[in-house]
């Protein structure tokens, strides 16, 4: 939908509004981002209403940001994927990060990594949920490459074990002895 009629749909407008939000929060010069801006519950109006509104806390590391900046700025303004390439290039980032970053610039270096790290995930694959989080959007994003069958095998033994402790009856899955 672009109900404003400004030529970009509007789920669009609103990433890049919380894009440019996001980019005043990054401290440029050290790659990390403050951890809370707030008045607290004191005020209640509009946000550019408010005189000042004070930095708390600490910064924390911006990784998080990396693959809706590569996102956004596919489809927008490209300073956001040259931000989220320089944010990944800093701090690092998650594979959901490597492939926004491929999406975004077609650079074989974020496909490589990425292949890299998905070869190492499949073989080192202890069934833990993170990694098979990785897997599935993996598979997902890029569901004709190899690895899919190997992640899809990955996928049903871990569907037969969380079967095979289920309770026949109610199909919930039981701990302990």
């Amino acid at each position: 939908f672009d109900r404003d009629n400004d030529g970009v749909c509007d789920i669009l407008d609103e990433a890049i509004w919380g894009a440019k939000y996001l980019y005043k929060c990054l401290d440029l010069d050290t790659y990390k981002t403050i951890a809370n801006v707030s008045s607290g519950y004191g005020y209640w109006g509009a946000p550019e209403a408010e005189d000042l509104r004070p930095v708390t806390g600490d910064f924390m590391n911006p990784g998080f940001l990396v693959g809706g900046f590569a996102l956004v700025g596919k489809y927008s303004d490209g300073k956001y994927v040259t931000l989220a390439e320089e944010l990944y290039e800093h701090n690092g980032g998650s594979i959901r990060d490597l492939i926004a970053l491929y999406q975004a610039t077609d650079d074989e270096k974020y496909w490589n990594e990425l292949q890299e790290r998905i070869k190492d995930l499949i073989s080192s694959h202890d069934g833990g949920l993170s990694q098979f989080r990785e897997l599935a959007e993996y598979a997902i994003a890029f569901p004709t490459v190899d690895e899919v069958e190997a992640i899809r095998n990955l996928a049903q033994a871990r569907y037969d074990g969380i079967k095979s402790t289920s309770d026949k009856y109610f199909r919930v899955r039981q701990y302990g002895g």
